[in-house]
């Protein structure tokens, strides 16, 4: 089961439900795992490519995974 399946889940009920990965993004900021809150920023982003809340999480991850230029950009 997991995330994956939890994830299926909810976008089977609500396909552009961005909010879901800003959500877990935020969670795994707190705990310094900026790659995996990149990964899932882009990922909210896939889902709904109007959610812009997402951006702020997404561009400190970058910034703090090295690809600074980018996180500057977002």
């Amino acid at each position: 089961a997991g995330f994956a399946a939890l994830e299926r889940e909810v976008l089977a009920a609500r396909p552009r439900c961005a909010r879901f990965f800003e959500h877990v993004a935020n969670i795994v900021t707190l705990k310094f795992r900026y790659a995996e809150a990149r990964d899932l920023s882009r990922r909210a982003l896939e889902v709904n490519p109007d959610y812009h809340p997402v951006l702020a999480i997404l561009g400190v991850s970058l910034s703090r995974t090295g690809d600074e230029e980018e996180g500057r950009r977002v």
